[in-house]
């Protein structure tokens, strides 16, 4: 199952918004949902603390900020098997 993360803080209102259009879409994919609250002083907030909300696919693709439906589908279609045409 393929996993995708969501790593949010305190008072980020895109943040909860991306967690309701990315739980829906990891539901419809089948694939496992994360979210992981980042505080001051931890390792990843400091990395992420002006991107925030950042989504994270398990093969290390990422999408953050103002994540747009074009993006957030590219993400997890870049989880998936492209189908057999022959």
């Amino acid at each position: 199952m393929s996993v995708i993360e969501l790593f949010t803080k305190d008072d980020c209102e895109l943040c909860d918004e991306l967690k309701i259009r990315a739980q829906r879409l990891a539901e419809g994919f089948g694939f496992e949902f994360r979210v992981t609250h980042l505080t001051p002083g931890d390792p990843l907030f400091d990395k992420y603390k002006h991107t925030f909300p950042v989504l994270k696919a398990e093969n290390g693709r990422e999408v953050s900020g103002k994540v747009t439906d074009n993006d957030l589908w590219a993400l997890f279609l870049s989880l998936t098997t492209p189908p057999r045409l022959y």
